[in-house]
């Protein structure tokens, strides 16, 4: 059975890097975020730095683990034919994360980040 999803009111204050904020169904959701931040001293900057490529982190297989526990759940719907939710504070939604308000099957997120922080000695 589908049912609705009704939510009041919401404040949300930021949402960025491949982040999702849904209110309702879903199959599937993968948001992916792959980035680089450099902090440097002195700005420089050449025209070939930032090939994700270069870096075995962001060519690395990320291992998923085994949904090994056995769950059993009865669920009764009868009667309530929406989710509510009254209402919704977060300060901030970042790097592939997810808030739903609803029903998903699957979720898979990723988010890499490779920080270089280069001073003057």
């Amino acid at each position: 059975m589908k049912r609705w999803s009704v939510v009041q009111e919401m404040k949300i204050n930021g949402i960025t890097l491949a982040s999702i904020f849904q209110i309702g169904d879903n199959t599937s959701i993968k948001p992916v975020s792959k980035a680089m931040a450099v902090q440097r001293q002195i700005a420089s900057f050449n025209e070939n730095e930032g090939n994700f490529a270069d870096f075995p982190l962001f060519k690395r297989e990320i291992p998923i683990p085994d949904a090994y526990e056995d769950v059993h759940m009865s669920v009764d719907n009868s009667g309530c034919d929406s989710i509510q939710v009254r209402y919704i504070r977060i300060l901030a939604i970042s790097s592939s994360s997810v808030v739903q308000v609803g029903s998903n099957c699957q979720i898979e997120s990723e988010t890499r980040i490779k920080h270089f922080r280069q001073f003057v000695k």
